[in-house]
This record gives structure tokens, C-alpha cells and sequence, in this order.
């Protein structure tokens, strides 16, 4: 369902934050180089060749808390997040299951109305039949035949109704374009993930819930 993988990109970003506000727990480490060539530098005389290489570490211990609140922060965005899967991931199965009842129900309209339509037309039959012979009415052959007329524009009704909950079950289902044979849009494949060598979806705050206390 494209509103659930819309769900799980949201929950990877949230995983993201997370980590980003994790790491700032940690010192930053870094290498850098300075070197400086030519001659009269300084204001001393003659030429001048320095290189210079160091590696250095930084790490902020005495923040006041500050880490730590955008740590917890990032966790409970990040549990919004799952908590919204989970409810598109319900309301997802929920529509499927709603579009599968309405196409059964349908389905069992249209058998007894089809039925129902076999039985009117054997009637129309008997009555004119016994219309030619004197023992019928033109009032009841019409009659008969009104009712015919109707059975067959439930009939009919009935059969747009399952085409249309039928439509509806492969929507529920995201494989109403694969039916119908259309290719979706850029960057609304299923594989988008390996593509993009993303990896699978990470578990959003279960794992890392001790660190934010």
C-alpha cells in the first residue's frame, strides 16, 4: 500500500534522527594538515617549507542537559512515526477487508438476482402461453413483463456494482495498476529501497529506548 510505504519512509527518517542525535553523545575526531611555502614569511628572511599534521578530538561533556532532551526528542518523534504505521497499517487491512465484504456481497446479489431473472423469464413465457390460449390477461402479460424489464436492470446494476468492488478490492490491495497493466510512477516502485541500497527498515525506537532515560 503506498500510504504504508509513505508510513515506513517516515519511520526510517525518524531512525535517522535518532542516530544523528545519538552520535552527538560521542567526540568528533578529525584530521587536518597545514603547510606553507615561499620565501620572507613572517618577516624572516630566506625560504620558508612547514608542514604541519594533527589530529584532534572534540567533545562537549558539560552541555546542561542539551544532548540528552534532543536524544528523547528524536526517540518520541520516532515513536510517532511507528505509532502512525501501525494505524495506516490497520486502516490499510481494514480497507482491504471492507472491499473484499462488499465485493462478496455484491457477488450474492447478482446470483439471486440472476435467479430471480431466470424465474421471470420462464413466467413471461407461461403467461403468454395462456395469454393465447384465453387464460391470461394483456394486463398480466404486461405485468410479467414489467417485472422482467426490472429484474434485468437490478441484474445489470448488480453486475457494474461487482466490477466496481472488484476495482476496489485491487486498489485496496495496490495491484490495481499491475491489472491493468500500467507501469507506476518514477520512484513508486516497491524496490525503490535496494535501489538506493537503503538496507531494510530499521526498528524505530524499541531498540534504543534504554539510552534515552
Amino acid at each position: 500500500n503506498p500510504l504504508v510505504r509513505e508510513a515506513q519512509a517516515d519511520v526510517d527518517a525518524a531512525h535517522g534522527l535518532v542516530m544523528s542525535a545519538k552520535g552527538e553523545y560521542y567526540p568528533t575526531i578529525g584530521v587536518d594538515f597545514r603547510g606553507r611555502i615561499g620565501d620572507d614569511i613572517d618577516g624572516f628572511s630566506g625560504e620558508t617549507n612547514d608542514l604541519q599534521a594533527r589530529v584532534y578530538m572534540r567533545w562537549n561533556i558539560f552541555d546542561g542537559g542539551l544532548k540528552q532532551g534532543r536524544y528523547q526528542e528524536m526517540v518520541h518523534r520516532a515513536s510517532q512515526a511507528r505509532y502512525a504505521l501501525h494505524e495506516r497499517v490497520r486502516q490499510a487491512e481494514e480497507d482491504a477487508a471492507n472491499a473484499w465484504t462488499a465485493l462478496e456481497a455484491q457477488q450474492n446479489i447478482g446470483r439471486a438476482l440472476a435467479r430471480q431473472s431466470e424465474v421471470t423469464d420462464d413466467l413471461l413465457l407461461s403467461y403468454r402461453s395462456q395469454f393465447d390460449v384465453g387464460r391470461r390477461s394483456l394486463l398480466d402479460v404486461l405485468d410479467a413483463q414489467n417485472t422482467r424489464y426490472n429484474t434485468q436492470v437490478r441484474l445489470e446494476t448488480s453486475r457494474f456494482s461487482q466490477l466496481f468492488a472488484q476495482y476496489q478490492v485491487l486498489a485496496a490491495t495496490n495491484r490495481l495498476l499491475s491489472s491493468m497493466n500500467i507501469a507506476p510512477g518514477a520512484g513508486a516502485g516497491k524496490n525503490e529501497r535496494d535501489r538506493f541500497e537503503y538496507g531494510p527498515s530499521k526498528d524505530a525506537e524499541t531498540d534504543y529506548r534504554r539510552y534515552a532515560n
